[in-house]
């Protein structure tokens, strides 16, 4: 059991790690596309269902 939650944790950290370099690629090439993508995920997110 606590093999499998470590590698749930691992994983769970791999890819935020990669969500974020891709992130952070994608303000840097072009900070427009990333405030566009920052503002649609906030509006979903605060948007009552």
């Amino acid at each position: 059991m606590g093999i499998q939650s470590n590698t749930q944790t691992f994983i769970q950290a791999c890819t935020l790690h990669l969500i974020r370099q891709s992130f952070r690629t994608l303000f840097w090439s072009n900070p427009n596309i990333g405030q566009i993508l920052v503002m649609q995920v906030l509006y979903k997110n605060v948007r009552p269902q």
